[in-house]
């Protein structure tokens, strides 16, 4: 009898003690996980606050857009105003930027009115667009950085869409409202210009030795960088540098993007 009262009061002890350290174990785990909570709201809040203390209209994304005015709705193609809603000298300075470069491409636009008499084009009565220059835009942000990327191409009824023609980025300091430069980029990411090339160059003849179908031009498709300013230094979402380029080939030529390191 003795024994098997010692042994109720063992199995007892034990089963307190496995109560104790389940209780001791989710305590700890919900604290940690309240202060891991508490600690990544803070950080959110700080980063909300700075960037509303750098806003123009606080209500307003740090970029959005106005004036989406539809020139083929078949085909989705728009024009609009850029807003950079950041209080700074740099953001006035690009908005001013692409303000005149969309009124210049509208100057572009051609309508079934302006083709040619012979064209083939399948005009409606809601949608004569027969050409324009195209601008597409991509907004990455992350804590510290926002970037504005847009891609310029040109439509034509009769030739359909065209490859990208160039590339253009504007990544703006989310504490001070400063356009980084791409000597500021490749400083921020200890690269020089040499190495940015030297990358490029690696990367495409990793991707020739992949891919027989067409021969690609390195030593053109960087001279056209350096030259017709043909490619975007950036940083993405992922706080990485990256940048979109032209790539030329003995055929048809594409668009490319890597991420540099």
């Amino acid at each position: 009898m003795q024994n098997e009262t010692n042994g109720y009061v063992g199995f007892s002890i034990f089963f307190l003690i496995i109560i104790a350290i389940v209780i001791l174990g989710t305590y700890f785990l919900y604290s940690d996980e309240k202060k891991d909570t508490r600690s990544k709201t803070s950080t959110q809040e700080v980063t909300d606050s700075a960037q509303d203390k750098l806003k123009i209209e606080k209500k307003q994304d740090l970029i959005y857009f106005t004036n989406v005015e539809t020139l083929s709705e078949k085909l989705g193609i728009t024009t609009k105003d850029v807003v950079i809603n950041i209080n700074s000298e740099d953001a006035k300075n690009v908005s001013q930027i692409l303000a005149t470069t969309k009124k210049e491409q509208e100057k572009e636009i051609k309508t079934k009115a302006d083709a040619p008499k012979n064209t083939t084009c399948d005009f409606t009565e809601t949608d004569d667009l027969y050409e324009t220059p195209i601008r597409d835009y991509a907004i990455l942000e992350e804590d510290n950085y926002i970037t504005l990327i847009i891609n310029d191409s040109f439509y034509n009824c009769a030739s359909s869409f065209g490859i990208i023609e160039g590339f253009s980025a504007y990544t703006f300091d989310l504490k001070t409202g400063k356009l980084l430069t791409e000597e500021d980029l490749l400083t921020k990411y200890n690269l020089t210009k040499t190495l940015l090339n030297d990358q490029i160059r690696n990367h495409l003849k990793d991707t020739q030795n992949k891919n027989t179908e067409d021969t690609i031009d390195i030593t053109k498709t960087l001279s056209n960088m350096q030259y017709n300013e043909t490619y975007a230094l950036y940083i993405n979402d992922s706080a990485e540098l990256e940048v979109k380029y032209i790539v030329k080939t003995d055929g048809v030529d594409y668009n490319d993007t890597i991420v540099l390191n």
